[in-house]
């Protein structure tokens, strides 16, 4: 299982502990969208996120997210992980790399994905999950990501 997976299950057992067995008031902050879906119905799990407007982009590439602080009834729609990101003051080029992997990631959710697609996505994820597959850590991750991305393009 890949760390994604392994922090998915942490999140699902501490909030189920939580939940279940302490019985506590506690706030609990995840990206993790599969457990607002799994816990909505629980009567001592309550939903909330922090609201934000969204609005198209001047160029056209991205939407804009302004994040408002308010607490808001409900589960977040959506990740808004690559607008954090430009608000972070990473570089457009990688910005627009991650926005093409979430797509892809979420076509691949949606089963859209064809072979090749799957491959170059799966040989993503492995590099950033595991350094590269050469245990260099990020470099080796970063430097798999260069051709990767090339392929994922060309696709």
């Amino acid at each position: 299982m890949c760390s994604t997976g392994d922090g998915a299950a942490i999140a699902h057992a501490v909030l189920r502990h939580l939940a279940d067995t302490l019985r506590c008031r506690t706030l609990f902050s995840t990206h993790y969208h599969m457990l607002a879906d799994e816990h909505a119905a629980h009567p001592a799990v309550k939903n909330f996120h922090m609201g934000c407007q969204v609005r198209a982009a001047a160029d056209g590439a991205a939407q804009q997210v302004t994040f408002l602080y308010q607490l808001t009834p409900g589960a977040c729609p959506k990740s808004y992980g690559v607008n954090v990101a430009r608000l972070a003051g990473l570089p457009p080029s990688v910005l627009r790399a991650a926005a093409a992997t979430a797509a892809a990631a979420a076509r691949d959710a949606a089963g859209e994905l064809r072979d090749e697609e799957r491959a170059v996505l799966s040989e993503l994820f492995a590099a950033v999950d595991g350094g590269g597959g050469g245990g260099g850590g990020a470099g080796a991750a970063a430097a798999a990501l260069g051709p990767l991305h090339a392929r994922a393009n060309a696709l």
